[in-house]
């Protein structure tokens, strides 16, 4: 099991961005461009791009930091994770599964009644269509003081 800080991911995706900026540089290629030996890998890429809009006094959006996650996911696929402090919206949460699993969901819910006994609030998923790749989502809200 393994703890994924998102600003852990940033930082290491932009720390891959410089060092492939360079080697690409020190072989006088642009690093902005893509390569024929594929020397830019994606991280790297969204690394360099969070860079940019940092320099720039910009806030890294949402779409790039889930891109960011979702590739360091990705190269830990065999290890259990829990993410801290990501996502922090419903719409990064989304965005992360559509990323990660390709589900999207339709939004469409049924209204309960109230006498019914509990139920599954996951849609069914379909002949052929993608589930779910979350298992899990824990929103723990305590004050700083009780933490520290």
């Amino acid at each position: 099991l393994r703890v994924l800080a998102v600003c852990d991911v940033i930082e290491n995706a932009m720390r891959i961005g410089m060092e492939e900026g360079k080697q690409c540089l020190a072989a006088e290629e642009d690093p902005t461009e893509e390569s024929e030996d594929g020397a830019q890998t994606t991280i790297g890429k969204l690394g360099m791009r969070a860079r940019q809009l940092l320099l720039t006094g910009q806030a890294v959006e949402a779409g790039l930091v889930v891109a960011m996650v979702a590739e360091t996911v990705r190269s830990l696929r065999d290890v259990g994770l829990i993410m801290d402090g990501f996502p922090s919206t419903i719409t990064e949460a989304k965005l992360l599964e559509k990323e990660l699993s390709g589900y999207v969901d339709s939004g469409k819910k049924k209204k309960k009644k109230m006498s019914a006994p509990p139920q599954d609030d996951a849609p069914p998923v379909k002949e052929g269509g993608v589930k779910s790749g979350i298992d899990l989502v824990l929103l723990l809200d305590v004050m700083d003081d009780i933490v520290i």
